[in-house]
């Protein structure tokens, strides 16, 4: 059985080349990612590629390892790296225990154990080399056996590491004394070990060389074992050797390997076989054969090193980078691999599954063996094709920039030359009962039955005469997609219409397609609609889900009923879904692809896709065209790993965040002090591709009521967290929408000394001792209280009877201002009846006695006097009210209060000498005061006025004005005026009232003059408004009254 499955394998490898031939598959890209040092490799030559159980990705190259964590490539800082900094190939392992183990050229080997949330420079290392048991310091590879030994092979021999201890194997005595270059253990249990001179197995605790028919004399460099147990040795220049069964066959370059140089060797998950060679990869998958060259994508055809991952992608090592194969992705075909030109407008599938590409200058054609020109010598050869089609008989239309071309039994020829149609730019060509359909830019559309050329546009209906594309519908209608007159429907007699305000996201209709459910999809240049025939389901960059650009310049379905549109942002495939993702979003999943899934530009072009009789989607951009073949497509269902990268708390020494760590590896708790609250968590999903699609969802359970939203964000900090036990936890989810398992990290922040339990008993103990003696406090102050309360209260009591007492002398002294004024009223009224009694009767006997003189001017000068009352009377009585509603104003200037009381003295003269008595005036000199001299006057003639009404006749009535000073220590220079009658004096009761208003003093006018008891009040309020003071001053009954006026003396400034 065993020698037939060998010879199918020959067999499929002498056919393999000549079978992939016809495939355009074998001219196309197929590696469109690579890393190299611009992306932070530590050096370009990848010679050996590892993932460990984080899913962290490890390279190790000619200067240092770096590994992949998520985000960005990390170098690692080698142990003694002065002495050997290169990582020799398979010599990089990566074992169960998440140790990583780096083999050296020259430096030995060492170990690495990585810590999830600690940096690289807080990571352990250990180091072997000859002192502690290497046969050899120079490695040439790495292999980790089933019972967990490592076996280490140098250019010495085999060591083995197995419980910390090495030794030589399988023991110092039979142990292989020469290079090494590879070593592998079959699922069986025997250990394979290639060397320069043969193969050694180590099976039955013995270890003896491989007969080989004939003597090898090449370094084997890479062993593998194949699917059905057939060990593959890959060999430095004599191809494969495969052995089964103790038979050997030889596969080499003749039978289809890329090289006869195998430098590395790898068995996918799937069964595939990957073999690296200094010309590329060659791989071999159910019964096929391929080969992936530079012209593939690798960046470089010497492929030291291969890793299959189980996410579908495969990672080839080479001397200039790290390429990323990932099968069933986009494949693409640019100028390089032989297309016209770049810019892609068309591509068709004749019925001879010869395929078409239309470019900016000219058509590329592949046969099924090779792409060549067609009319690259002709006027198409320079010419844009901007659409292709096939009609019945088989002619291959080519509309241009300069009309249309047809190629019919291998003759190509300009299409109706002479017609309107070759002057115009044509964008969509079909077929329709016998009749040929041309849209054109600017002139609608033109039909030609075989005979003549009619035409539809805007003069006969139709909505707009630049035509995007066409499309016939199975029941016979053709649909036409315009530029700003939306779509138009022809019947083949009327047009219909339909537009932005019927439904569509826009007038301008790019592509026309009718699905698998019979729905038809319009790109337009605001989106994606998807009609019914009832209504539009509209999707763009603003709906949700969202499309990643508004311009839909085509539109294509799988066969899995898929839809994908080519736009200005890359390709975006939209699934429909039974339901809604989340509340309010359209039942719809969007994917997008870009550069990194194969297209060589985001931007796409009109009219170029495809969908080809395999199903297989074609796509054309700025910079060539990309093929996806959705039946190769893997579904990416794949739970990525997150991990927590990095966790830095603040003032929490990086040593014991390292031994938690290290002890814990993220499982139990981590205690921190009440000041160590300021916490960063950064993460990572290990997706390996559009790591920018990624999204996390993060909770510190104990703090956030509920998860966040899904946000692009790779870090979460909290600060001045409160003391409490916490469980950080992030999720991602990847560019396929694979949630992923929680990360999470467990820790509690103590409460600080003073919120500690003992510290909360010692505040209870100090809290009733404090209250206690707070209660002895209270006690002593509400004695005290008491006591001063008791003297309140009598003071209060003998208060409110003071107040009382006021307040009945107050409504008494109201009382008697009352009937004092109702008196004044009674006097006035008299005062001013009598008058006006004389007046009228004196005015009647002027009037009777008119004609006697003598007679009249005694009754004129009673008239007079009895006027002149009325008028001091009113005058008093205005002079009451001014001051009572504050109108008193006061116009102040130096005034000499001795010249002013000698010009007033003067002024009354006459009364006192009717009287028979004399004013004497005494003054010093310079009695200036600041004063309003009218109002001074007023009191000056009120005191002297009144020491002439009230004193007898014949006495004398002295004034005096002197300087003095207070008598209150201040020394304030002051100028007082005396003004001393002989009258009857005032009694005691007099001087309790002698200033108040409307009083009636005991003594009374000496002449029979009147009074209106207002004087004395409006001299003291006269004197008070200067800052003065007045009063009075009697000896007793008959023996006068002396008043006093005190006003400030006036100094001049400087």
């Amino acid at each position: 059985m065993k020698q037939v499955f060998l010879f199918l394998i020959l067999a499929f490898f002498a056919f393999a080349k000549p079978l992939l031939a016809n495939d355009i598959r074998s001219l196309m890209v197929k590696i469109h990612r690579t890393w190299s040092e611009a992306d932070g490799l530590p050096q370009n030559s990848i010679n050996a590629i590892a993932a460990d159980p984080n899913g962290w990705l490890w390279i190790g190259t000619q200067d240092g390892a770096a590994y992949y964590n998520g985000l960005a490539w990390q170098s690692i800082r080698m142990p003694n790296h002065t002495t050997s900094n290169i990582i020799g190939p398979k010599c990089l392992l990566a074992t169960p225990d998440s140790v990583i183990w780096f083999g050296t050229e020259g430096g030995g080997l060492h170990a690495l154990r990585p810590v999830v949330g600690l940096t690289p420079e807080d990571w352990q290392w250990q180091s072997y080399n000859t002192a502690t048991g290497l046969c050899s310091d120079f490695l040439n590879c790495l292999y980790y056996g089933k019972n967990g030994e490592i076996y280490i092979g140098t250019d010495k021999g085999v060591s083995v590491l197995h419980n910390g201890m090495i030794s030589d194997f399988p023991n110092k005595k039979n142990a292989i004394r020469e290079p090494v270059f590879s070593i592998y253990q079959t699922k069986s249990g025997e250990i394979y070990f290639g060397t320069a001179k043969g193969i050694f197995v180590f099976q039955h605790e013995k270890l003896q060389r491989l007969d080989f028919p004939n003597d090898l004399s090449v370094r084997i460099l890479s062993i593998t074992e194949g699917a059905d147990g057939q060990i593959f040795f890959c060999s430095e220049g004599e191809g494969i050797f495969v052995y089964a069964q103790k038979s050997v066959s030889h596969l080499a370059e003749s039978d289809g390997l890329a090289s006869n140089v195998v430098c590395s060797s790898f068995r996918s998950e799937n069964g595939t076989l990957f073999f690296g060679t200094n010309n590329g990869i060659s791989l071999f998958h159910n019964n096929r054969f391929e080969t992936l060259t530079e012209q593939d994508g690798l960046t470089n055809k010497v492929v030291l090193s291969i890793y299959a991952a189980p996410n579908g992608k495969t990672y080839f090592g080479t001397e200039v980078g790290l390429s990323i194969y990932e099968q069933g992705s986009f494949l693409s075909l640019t100028q390089s691999e032989g297309l016209q030109d770049k810019v892609v407008w068309s591509i068709f599938q004749d019925s001879a599954e010869h395929l078409y590409f239309g470019t900016s200058a000219g058509i590329s054609f592949f046969d099924g063996n090779r792409l060549r020109a067609i009319g690259e010598n002709t006027p198409l050869g320079k010419l844009t094709v901007r659409t292709i089609f096939e009609s019945q008989d088989g002619t291959i239309f080519f509309g241009t920039n300069e009309g249309v071309y047809a190629l019919s039994h291998g003759n190509l020829h300009t299409f109706l030359p002479k017609s309107a149609l070759s002057e115009n730019t044509i964008f969509a060509i079909l077929e329709h009962k016998n009749e040929l359909f041309f849209g054109t830019r600017d002139n609608g559309v033109f039909i030609y039955d075989g005979k003549q050329l009619q035409r539809l546009c805007t003069e006969n209906g139709l909505s707009s005469n630049y035509i995007y594309t066409l499309y016939k519908s199975p029941n016979g209608k053709i649909y036409i997609g315009t530029r700003g007159g939306g779509l138009a429907i022809y019947d083949g007699k009327t047009l219909f219409s339909l537009k932005k305000e019927d439904g569509l996201p826009n007038n301008d209709v790019r592509a026309i397609i009718q699905d698998s459910k019979g729905r038809f999809c319009f790109g337009t240049n605001s989106g994606l609609s998807i009609y019914d025939g009832k209504t539009f389901t509209n999707l763009s960059d603003t709906s949700r889900p969202a499309l990643p650009n508004n311009v839909i310049y085509q539109v294509q379905e799988d066969q899995f009923g898929r839809l994908y549109a080519l736009t200005n942002k890359g390709i975006c495939r939209i699934t429909e879904m039974r339901t809604p993702n989340t509340f309010g979003e359209l039942p719809f999943k969007i994917a997008q692809f870009g550069k990194s899934d194969g297209l060589p530009s985001l931007e796409g072009n009109a009219g170029a896709s495809f969908k080809d009789s395999r199903g297989r989607l074609w796509f054309g951009t700025i910079a060539g065209l990309a093929m996806f073949d959705p039946s190769q497509e893997t579904p990416d269902t794949l739970q990525k790993p997150v991990l927590i990268n990095k966790i830095s708390i603040r003032k929490l020494p990086a040593s014991e965040l390292s031994k938690f760590l290290t002890n814990k590896n993220l499982q139990g708790e981590l205690q921190l002090s009440y000041d160590q609250n300021d916490i960063h968590f950064d993460y990572a999903c290990l997706s390996y591709k559009r790591e920018s699609e990624t999204r996390f969802q993060t909770q510190l359970i104990g703090y956030d009521d509920a998860p966040s939203d899904w946000k692009k964000s790779v870090r979460k900090e909290y600060t001045n967290l409160p003391a409490g036990s916490y469980i950080f936890t992030v999720r991602g989810m990847d560019y396929a929408g694979n949630i992923s398992k929680p990360a999470s990290v467990s820790f509690a922040i103590l409460p600080a000394p003073w919120q500690t339990w003992w510290a909360y008993l010692l505040y209870v103990l100090a809290s009733g001792g404090l209250i206690f003696g707070l209660i002895r406090w209270r006690i002593a102050t509400l004695e005290e209280q008491k006591r001063a309360l008791e003297k309140i209260v009598a003071e209060r009591t003998a208060e409110v009877v003071r107040q009382k007492t006021a307040l009945e002398t107050s409504n008494e002294e109201l009382r008697k201002l009352s009937n004092l004024k109702t008196e004044f009223l009674s006097i006035a009224a008299h005062d001013l009846k009598n008058p006006l009694q004389s007046i009228l009767g004196f005015a009647q006997l002027v009037k009777e006695n008119a004609k006697n003189a003598e007679m009249v001017a005694q009754m004129g000068d009673a008239i007079y006097q009895s006027s002149k009352r009325m008028f001091l009377l009113i005058k008093d009585l205005l002079e009451t009210s001014k001051i009572e509603s504050g109108k008193l104003e006061l116009n102040q200037s130096p005034v000499d209060l001795a010249s002013l009381a000698s010009i007033v003295a003067d002024s009354l003269q006459f009364q006192a000498y009717q009287k028979e008595q004399t004013i004497q005036v005494q003054m010093e000199k310079s009695c200036d005061v600041l004063a309003d001299g009218d109002r001074i006057s007023e009191v000056l003639e009120n005191l002297i006025s009144n020491a002439v009404k009230y004193s007898p006749n014949k006495t004398t009535i002295t004034i005096v004005v002197r300087k003095t000073r207070s008598e209150n220590g201040d020394g304030q220079e002051l100028v007082q005026l005396a003004v001393k009658d002989e009258g009857l004096g005032l009694s005691a009761e007099d001087k309790q009232k002698i200033f108040g208003r409307f009083q009636k003093l005991s003594a009374r006018p000496t002449g029979g003059e009147s009074s209106t008891g207002l004087g004395l009040s409006i001299v003291k309020t006269l004197v008070e408004a200067h800052g003065g003071r007045v009063w009075a001053e009697s000896d007793g009954k008959n023996k006068g009254t002396t008043f006093f006026v005190e006003l400030p003396a006036y100094k001049p400034a400087g």
